[in-house]
């Protein structure tokens, strides 16, 4: 026998090494080449000075990485309830976009003590006061009420004036 192959076990075990993604193609080629010519055994497959780790470390690491980002990430967005998302004020200013129309002379309105109240998930009660000139000029009060809901991305409701 003139060319000497190493025993199958070192073989199979190469084999393994590069099945279970512990080494590369390039590395398995270049190792079953050591093992043909007799240089070196594939029982460690560190890399070499110069030589970059196997891949293995790619499907353990990004995977954890992915998904912590996501986690975070996810965790900064949106929030389960949605009743958190909408303010007091965006809910105080719709009703008062709804009074203004209701009102002779919008532009002279002057709103003060606004109380919200939630009325379930995505549904506000609003008062208030609002003082505004009538059509005679004169500054009266009117007291407010308003039932607003929220359905997808905008508010609908009613408004009364006493």
């Amino acid at each position: 026998m003139s060319d000497q192959k190493e025993p199958p076990d070192k073989l199979s075990a190469l084999i393994a090494l590069y099945q279970s993604g512990a080494i590369t193609l390039e590395e398995f080629k270049r190792e079953k080449e050591k093992l043909q010519a007799g240089e070196a055994t594939p029982t460690s497959p560190k890399p070499t000075e110069g030589e970059k780790p196997s891949g293995m470390w790619k499907w353990v690491v990004w995977p954890i990485a992915v998904i912590g980002a996501m986690a975070f990430f996810g965790s900064l967005g949106d929030d389960d309830s949605a009743d958190d998302e909408v303010s007091d004020w965006e809910v105080t200013s719709m009703c008062e976009q709804w009074v203004d129309k209701k009102l002779k002379a919008p532009s002279t309105a002057k709103y003060s003590d606004q109380v919200v109240k939630s009325a379930g998930i995505l549904k506000w009660e609003v008062t208030g006061a609002v003082d505004s000139e009538n059509s005679f000029g004169a500054m009266i009060r009117n007291e407010w009420t308003c039932s607003i809901y929220l359905d997808g991305d905008t508010f609908r409701g009613t408004v009364s004036a006493q």
